[in-house]
């Protein structure tokens, strides 16, 4: 192995391409695209690299009114809270417009509940997405890749109503040994910004997203070494 940027031999780190604080947050079917995003760098070019994404993602809180250093002001869904939303998401993703008008209200304000208890009438498709990408299900997945790719498509409720707030599109699988931890800093960030993409350009925002970060990458380093086929617009 070699640094990537300068060719050296040794005194190598990894380096994340994509920061994990937005990857973590992918859908399932995005977070297996990872050929592109490790690579090794030498101290200075790590450096280098982690500077030019710094300033990235500052440029991306700007542009998006999502700080940085953000804090979630909720203890965020309980276990059991998470665990029923996931189920109705589940039926919803699947069964959609089959479903009986007052049970899929049901269903919907169990997904709502785990949004600080947001009304039936503002869940949306979105929130269903974000309670899914959360799930380490491989079910979960698929049915996230098959709402993602209506969403790109133009059908489904995409572009329908449903709250404005980044915030309210974020949610993460609690830990079941310590429900509605606290969390704060730039995972924050990464989770609300990835449900803000999510829900204005569905999964075309996220690879939008990746390419802007391997653009920067190339810009900061000129690397010289890259692995064969890396490109930058593999995802």
């Amino acid at each position: 192995n070699y640094c990537v940027g300068c060719g050296e031999p040794k005194n190598y780190l990894r380096w994340h391409v994509i920061p994990t604080i937005y990857r973590h947050n992918f859908p399932i079917g995005l977070k297996s695209h990872r050929s592109d995003d490790i690579v090794v760098l030498c101290v200075h070019c790590h450096e280098v690299a982690s500077a030019a994404a710094d300033r990235l993602k500052s440029e991306i809180a700007k542009e998006l009114s999502i700080p940085l250093l953000a804090v979630d002001s909720s203890n965020g869904p309980t276990w059991k809270v998470w665990t029923r939303a996931h189920k109705a998401a589940m039926v919803l993703g699947v069964q959609g417009d089959r479903i009986p008008t007052k049970r899929e209200a049901e269903l919907k304000q169990d997904v709502g509940n785990a949004f600080e208890g947001i009304s039936a009438a503002e869940v949306n498709m979105a929130h269903v997405v974000a309670i899914l990408s959360s799930s380490k299900s491989s079910k979960a997945k698929q049915v996230v890749d098959r709402l993602l790719e209506s969403v790109k498509n133009g059908g489904g409720e995409a572009n329908g109503a449903g709250p404005k707030s980044s915030q309210k599109m974020s949610v993460r699988r609690p830990d079941a040994a310590t429900p509605g931890k606290k969390r704060s800093g730039q995972y924050v960030h990464g989770a609300k910004v990835v449900g803000h993409l999510v829900e204005h350009g569905g999964e075309q925002a996220l690879l939008d997203l990746i390419v802007r970060f391997k653009k920067r990458f190339v810009e900061s380093l000129s690397p010289k070494h890259l692995p064969e086929g890396w490109s930058l617009s593999t995802t």
